[in-house]
């Protein structure tokens, strides 16, 4: 019998699609340009809600939210089935995603964990706060049985995360955003010497895309 393979379900929250892929991207991203050459990759997935609650429970139910009904104020036991079929396959949980005031879908998916495997970080910290070395003593702690299976999800993309002052340089990137993004390519190149591709399948998605900022240039 075949061994089961661990996995990795990184999701990187409002993360675009053409800041590290096109013709006109403009963040240098080698870490992520290198899963492209070397993965399968999606290029026309289409986010099925602008709002984290809304598309993750489309991604762990696989229907569209106006038939799961989940949205930032509702949120139900049918957002945990994903894990709890997961946990029925064989596979040992593992999560560090965000909580704060309204964070209540990651309180609900959260009961599929045991307490000491999932890691509920302050929704304001962003990769660098500490969030790094939590996920770091996961995958280097002895305590992962495989196959396990472990869900990260980083909030550094939105506009409250600080970055250090290194990535605040234009050659960074044009934007914040763009330079939050080098910031996070540059950590995954870290990231990937903690794993073993041979033996872990790796997720790297996102929600939804971010805002585009409205530029006023004074012009009617």
């Amino acid at each position: 019998i075949k061994k089961k393979g661990n996995v990795i379900f990184f999701l990187i929250d409002g993360l675009r699609l053409n800041k590290f892929y096109g013709k006109n991207r403009t963040v240098n991203t080698p870490n992520i340009d290198l899963l492209l050459k070397k993965s399968i990759f999606f290029n026309s997935a289409i986010s099925s809600a602008d709002g984290t609650f809304a598309s993750m429970g489309s991604i762990f139910t696989s229907q569209y939210p106006s038939v799961t009904g989940i949205t930032w104020a509702n949120n139900h036991s049918k957002s945990r089935k994903f894990f709890e079929n997961i946990k029925l396959g064989g596979y040992e949980l593992h999560a560090t995603f965000p909580t704060g005031p309204g964070y209540d879908f990651f309180q609900t998916i959260s009961k599929s964990f045991k307490k000491e495997n999932c890691d509920l970080v302050d929704w304001k910290k962003g990769l660098f706060d500490g969030i790094d070395e939590i996920i770091h003593t996961h995958l280097t702690s002895k305590k992962m049985k495989s196959p396990w299976f472990y869900y990260i999800h980083l909030m550094d993309m939105h506009l409250q995360r600080s970055i250090p002052s290194k990535f605040k340089s234009s050659m960074y990137g044009k934007t914040f955003y763009e330079r939050k993004l080098a910031l996070i390519d540059f950590w995954l190149g870290e990231f990937f010497k903690l794993i073993d591709l041979n033996d872990t399948m790796l997720i790297l998605t996102s929600d939804h895309g971010e805002y585009i900022p409205i530029i006023k240039t004074g012009k009617k």
